[in-house]
């Protein structure tokens, strides 16, 4: 558990477990880990892009499969990384549109006293990215130096 403040160091890891337990598992969970093949896993990653997974989310699957399977080879489980031989899917790369300034001001006249205002503000006027949002902490802001 994280104490407030402090950003939790297992949020990936239960990511990483949820992923494996609800995606990789129940195709996969069946076959020895050495007679799984590279067919198996572009298998997996076919399944689940039409399932709806995000060509991203199916990388990071991979990701982490690789890594699992790198572990595996290390401690003499298989004789090889099967997900050496598979490619992941390439996320899509989608091109940003910024608001232009109408749509900004828009944005802020709906957003008026709403509870995340501020957050809206701080989003139109600095130009962060939604994850550095979310990180800032009011120890990060130093309104004697607002320059």
């Amino acid at each position: 558990m994280s104490r407030p403040g402090k950003p939790c160091v297992h949020a990936p890891l239960l990511r990483y477990q949820q992923l494996v337990r609800k995606h990789a598992f129940p195709a996969l969970g069946r076959i020895p880990l050495a007679k799984l093949t590279p067919q198996d896993l572009n298998g997996l990653y076919a399944a689940k892009l039409r399932e709806g997974l995000s060509p991203r989310t199916v990388q990071f699957l991979h990701a982490i499969l690789h890594k699992a399977f790198k572990q595996a080879e290390r401690w003499g489980l298989v004789a090889r990384n099967v997900a050496n031989l598979v490619t992941s899917p390439k996320p899509i790369r989608h091109e940003c549109q910024p608001l232009t300034p109408e749509h900004s001001r828009a944005l802020l006249q709906a957003a008026k006293d709403d509870p995340m205002e501020a957050f809206f503000i701080l989003a139109i006027t600095t130009g962060m990215r939604l994850g550095e949002l979310r990180g800032l902490r009011w120890a990060d802001i130093d309104l004697a130096q607002s320059e």
